[in-house]
């Protein structure tokens, strides 16, 4: 509400269209500025972009190394790649922006650590598998139907020019056709949540070590009482990760979430969008930022968002009081939409 003077300022507006939705509309002010509009970034900016995020890992006498430089090269090619894939599976609706990119970067950075090979230009492990995982960890999740999680493997064999069928069996199948985390036991049918909060977990190990990119949340949707922050729970007691459990709507939540954020902890967040106020806020967060502009005390900061849909399809129910959040929002985050139970 402050007012200011800027007969000595330039002021520079950045903002997404009024398509994105989440209250945004065509101010008419901006009428009278001259404007710049951005299209989607080429795939030699992506690759540019991701260079830019590498050279905070890397040793600068390792990244003069031609033979270093030339097999980054292949894997930010590769990224880019599988995200242009991605773009056109007409399965999938969901926008992409710069920071998947760098979220694949990082899960595979994250894999290749959690092989112990801290050179991550060894061919001690197959980079194509690990690219492979990285890749279908962060965009799989977009896919409801099994048949559509099956092609996509078939995709990105394709493109890799490898088999990888048998490395994502290993991945999310059991002999059992089950897991048991505590007292959950979680069947084969819901292994991929459980592996993407492992990413999510790895990624944020990660980010905690100084990478400071890439998402920082992942948001689970589906029908009332199929277990999702259940889950969520059981693995994070599994792993004996500290966390804040919070009701969106409850007394004191803002606070809660700054402090969180500041804390540097994971956060289950029940009901994402019932109040559509809090994506300002949670948005504002999740950019590594608090509304002040100043970064978390301590790295770390997590959400792992639970909702229902504003309509269940499968069920032909509407859930009132739910808000449809802006698309720059959801980017913030994995977006994993979860059928319920088959009776197998």
């Amino acid at each position: 509400g402050n007012q200011y003077k800027v007969d000595k300022h330039r002021v520079i507006f950045t903002i997404n269209p009024a398509s994105y939705g989440g209250g945004r509309f065509d101010n008419p002010i901006f009428k009278a500025f001259p404007s710049i509009y951005f299209g989607h970034a080429s795939n030699d900016h992506l690759i540019a972009c991701l260079k830019i995020k590498l050279k905070q890992i890397i040793k600068n006498e390792q990244f003069k190394n031609l033979e270093y430089r030339l097999s980054l090269q292949l894997v930010l090619e590769e990224i880019v790649k599988g995200l242009r894939n991605v773009q056109a599976n007409k399965k999938i609706n969901s926008y992409f922006s710069i920071r998947d990119t760098e979220t694949v970067l990082l899960n595979y950075l994250s894999l290749k650590f959690k092989n112990k090979d801290k050179d991550i230009y060894s061919t001690k492990v197959d980079d194509k598998r690990l690219l492979a995982q990285a890749l279908y960890e962060c965009f799989s999740g977009l896919l409801k139907e099994t048949n559509d999680k099956k092609q996509y493997i078939n995709d990105l064999s394709s493109q890799l020019n490898i088999d990888i069928s048998s490395l994502l069996d290993n991945l999310f199948s059991s002999k059992l056709g089950y897991k048991k985390i505590g007292e959950l036991i979680v069947p084969d049918s819901r292994s991929q949540p459980y592996f993407l909060l492992e990413m999510l977990m790895r990624i944020r190990n990660m980010q905690i070590d100084g990478m400071n990119f890439g998402k920082q949340g992942i948001w689970f949707e589906g029908p009332s009482g199929i277990g999702k922050s259940t889950l969520a729970i059981a693995y994070l007691k599994e792993k004996c990760i500290d966390y804040v459990k919070l009701n969106v709507g409850s007394k004191g939540v803002y606070k809660n979430l700054k402090n969180a954020f500041h804390e540097g902890k994971v956060v289950i967040l029940d009901e994402i969008n019932v109040d559509k106020n809090l994506e300002k806020l949670l948005g504002q967060l999740l950019t590594g930022v608090d509304s002040k502009g100043n970064k978390a005390k301590q790295p770390g900061f997590t959400v792992i968002a639970t909702s229902n849909p504003i309509y269940d399809e499968e069920n032909k129910k509407i859930f009132k009081n739910r808000s449809n959040l802006s698309i720059a929002f959801k980017n913030r985050m994995f977006v994993v939409p979860l059928n319920d139970f088959s009776a197998e």
